[in-house]
């Protein structure tokens, strides 16, 4: 017979709640899990494993774990990793959400238009894409054998229990009651699925990793570029560029009183790399560079060594041969903290390599590898493509185009045409079309006068200037917001549209509306909004 041990019993012959009682030194136990408060089980469940004992022939001896046992359980547990690892590189990447349903409930197709679920190594972050910048973040485990997804979320101290399946470039997720109870099935339900969540990969936001992954170091200006967006850490947080931008700006040094003719002067640009896309950015990294009198930003490197800012070893004159700049004239580095407080570093010791490319209409492609001499070992590197914001010496319009807002008589003739009031019919997005009827607040029309519309955020019509390029293909469309302040402060939503007699096409970005659609699609956070003109009497 075997050396049983039975847990001792309270005066009323109850056992602790989540108690394990080991059997054998196979590790064969049995858990309780609420208390048993009468005397006669006791003997019963001495006799019940007891008998256990005996079927499983199980030698006397008290409870171990042998060497070739533990090593069995090791190796288990590693052939079990290696599976989950294949299983995890499936999933990584970014996914739009093309299907998010609770219950009877459909999330509308603008909503799910703005989110993301992003995984890196085994962590998911679930953005919102709202003006708050939601995100959530978990752990993942997957089991590719009872495809079983849990999801632990630190923020609520929670694990939610799922069933998952992935089908080429669409990952589906059937979180259970409250994620408590894993589904059984796909079936929609109370036992079964209550969330099911349908994700597609979003080939438009991903680029292939060599396997380079950025780190903080010491020279940045002799680091190759990481074949990867622009990423890294600000003051001890993860940072992700999700808006890059340009504007022009310019240098001037001189006596105090001297007139703006007399001061030494130099052209250049300012390049904001920020994470989120609100404005103004709270989670940003500037940087003020300078270019040779007559020189544009495109096609240009800026190196900053080891020794920082003031040992770079450029020179730029200025306009009148006097003076001189460094070619990276500044770089400041601003986040908010946890306590909502902003944090803001200005001209700290940094190294630096940056390179741009050619001009490419109103973007601009780079790579930079920025590193900071701070505690927090702070760092950006990557690839981005920065939006031009506004043309100077050093950032010229392109030489195909006019500038935005030049009037000729084909672009009034046009904005002629798109007088009138228009009704929105159609909403596409994620390649999905509906009625804009059936979505909640898409019902209100769009009135065209004089050039100019009403923009209702937050329950205020704030005004908005259109402009349109009617020789662009395809048409270009711009909403400027007049007088904006906070997040709306010079704000610009920049489309393209179609017009076909009384139907009018607009296509956006809903998420990054600063940023044109290069063509007409509903994919990643594209929307299209069709619209009909309401005909007057």
């Amino acid at each position: 017979m075997p050396d049983l041990r039975i847990i001792p019993c309270d005066v009323r012959g109850a056992i602790p709640p989540r108690t394990t009682l080991i059997t054998s030194d196979r590790g064969h136990s049995m858990t309780i899990s609420s208390p048993i408060w009468c005397p006669r089980l006791r003997s019963a469940l001495r006799m019940l494993l007891a008998l256990l004992s005996i079927l499983c022939c199980l030698p006397t001896r008290a409870v171990a774990f042998p060497p070739d046992q533990i090593r069995r359980d090791q190796d288990s547990d590693a052939r079990a990793d290696e599976q989950e690892q294949p299983e995890l590189k499936r999933v990584q990447g970014v996914w739009r959400v093309v299907q998010s349903q609770v219950g009877d409930e459909q999330a509308g197709s603008v909503e799910m238009a703005r989110r993301r679920v992003i995984i890196k190594g085994n962590k998911l972050t679930y953005v919102y894409g709202n003006p708050q910048n939601e995100k959530r973040e978990g752990t993942l485990k997957l089991d590719p054998h009872q495809h079983s997804l849990d999801l632990m979320v630190p923020r609520e101290n929670a694990t939610l229990l799922a069933l998952y399946e992935i089908q080429g470039d669409t990952f589906r997720i059937g979180f259970g009651n409250d994620g408590l109870i894993r589904p059984k099935s796909w079936k929609m339900g109370p036992h079964d699925v209550c969330w099911l969540l349908v994700l597609r990969r979003d080939d438009s936001e991903i680029t292939k990793n060599k396997g380079q992954v950025p780190v903080w170091v010491a020279d940045a200006s002799r680091s190759e570029f990481p074949d990867q967006p622009a990423a890294g850490r600000l003051h001890g947080q993860d940072f992700h560029v999700d808006r890059a931008s340009l504007s022009a700006w310019w240098e001037a040094s001189g006596n105090v009183g001297d007139p703006l003719e007399k001061q030494d002067r130099v052209d250049g640009a300012v390049l904001r790399l920020q994470a989120g896309n609100k404005q103004p950015a709270s989670d940003v990294y500037t940087l003020f560079l300078v270019v040779k009198p007559g020189a544009v930003l495109a096609n240009q490197t800026f190196e900053v060594p080891l020794a920082g800012l003031f040992k770079q070893s450029q020179k730029i004159m200025d306009r009148g041969g006097k003076g001189w700049f460094y070619p990276v004239a500044a770089v400041q580095a601003q986040s908010t903290g946890p306590d909502g407080k902003d944090h803001v570093v200005v001209a700290p010791k940094v190294t630096l390599r940056l390179t741009v490319a050619e001009r490419q209409q109103d973007r601009l492609p780079g790579r930079i590898y920025l590193c900071l001499d701070d505690a927090e070992k702070s760092f950006v590197a990557g690839s981005f493509t920065a939006f031009i914001d506004e043309n100077g010496p050093a950032l010229p319009a392109s030489a195909s185009s006019k500038p935005r807002d030049e009037p000729n008589d084909r672009t009034s003739s046009e904005l002629n045409k798109l007088e009138g009031v228009w009704v929105p019919t159609w909403v596409e997005s994620g390649g999905e079309k509906a009625a804009a009827k059936q979505i909640n607040g898409i019902d209100q029309p769009l009135v065209i006068k004089d050039g100019k519309t009403k923009w209702n955020y937050e329950g205020k019509d704030y005004d908005v200037v259109i402009t349109v390029d009617p020789t662009k293909s395809p048409k270009t469309l711009d909403r400027k917001i007049v007088a904006g302040t906070g997040v709306l402060k010079d704000f610009t939503s920049r489309a393209i549209y179609e017009l076909d007699g009384d139907t009018l096409k607009i296509c956006f970005n809903a998420e990054m509306e600063e940023t044109r659609p290069d063509k007409f699609r509903s994919d990643g956070t594209i929307v299209i909004f069709t619209y009909a003109r309401k005909k007057t009497k």
